[in-house]
């Protein structure tokens, strides 16, 4: 996104601000540029406006907390013209939006001002797609963990399973754009690998890989013969390609729940931790 910086930078600067280059810790997803300009900081986050507009991040972003004497702007910056369901997601979040059109700067709204206080700190909701053949017992053991925790201990942690959505039958013809929508709603990724090939799980974890951070799937592979051979194809993509993504083999669905578990205590005390919140489990 070289072409926006060389824009957003001479714009900013004539206006004397100047380009802040510690990220604040207030701001929870790490934007591409901040500017500062006495108690005022403007942060921006770079966009292409041909590629669908992800509101896991948008709510990411607006999960920002307010910094101490400090008026705090966040935006985001297309590349060109975004369409205008881009332009209605953002001022759903309050941010603010600027785009290039013929080599110059262009506002289409202001974000809102984030003034200096501080209220008490929540966890944001947070959801899990689950990439694995349906009628997999450990699919189902996840989500009842998963369910357990938002239960028991007030975790907002939610499993997203495709056949859980309202729109989903069996005779759906625009499966593999609702698996999109989904998997772009959604912070992290459950992946599981177990005997018999599905074309469609294929297609999803390739995805994640594409579109999610390492440390957002977590990627399970039952660790016998069929599951070996069965997926023998994405597992050697995944070494030859260099897929920064470390899965974890389990022996049976005991095996599966204890790790899976663990796995997940991980994601709760991060979300702690990202929030400024004590973790007490």
């Amino acid at each position: 996104m070289e072409a926006i910086e060389s824009i957003l930078i001479p714009h900013f600067s004539a206006s004397g601000y100047i380009v802040h280059t510690d990220v604040p810790k207030e701001l929870t997803y790490t934007p591409n540029i901040i500017f500062e300009k006495g108690n005022n900081i403007t942060a921006f986050y770079y966009r292409s406006s041909t590629e669908k507009l992800r509101e896991a991040i948008l709510q990411r972003i607006k999960e920002t907390k307010r910094i101490a004497r400090k008026i705090l702007e966040l935006n985001i910056v297309f590349d060109n013209k975004p369409k205008q369901s881009d332009l209605r997601l953002c001022n759903l979040y309050r941010l603010g939006v600027y785009y290039i059109e013929n080599g110059e700067l262009k506002q289409y709204s202001e974000s809102k001002k984030l003034l200096g206080r501080k209220g008490k700190p929540q966890l944001p909701n947070t959801f899990i797609f689950f990439s694995s053949k349906q009628d997999l017992e450990e699919r189902m053991l996840a989500k009842e963990h998963i369910e357990f925790e938002r239960e028991s201990h007030h975790i907002p942690v939610f499993a997203k399973l495709v056949e859980d959505d309202q729109r989903y039958n069996n005779t759906i013809t625009d499966l593999t754009e609702m698996i999109y929508e989904l998997m772009d709603d959604s912070h992290y990724v459950l992946c599981i690998l177990s005997d018999e090939y599905r074309k469609i799980v294929d297609l999803e974890v390739r995805r994640a890989f594409e579109y999610f951070e390492p440390e957002e799937i977590l990627m399970f592979v039952k660790n016998n013969k069929v599951t070996k051979e069965s997926w023998g194809t994405l597992l050697a993509y995944m070494e030859m390609a260099g897929v920064p993504v470390k899965y974890t083999e389990y022996i049976d669905n005991s095996d599966f729940k204890r790790k899976f578990n663990r796995r997940l205590m991980i994601v709760i005390k991060e979300l702690h931790s990202n929030h400024g919140i004590d973790f007490l489990g």
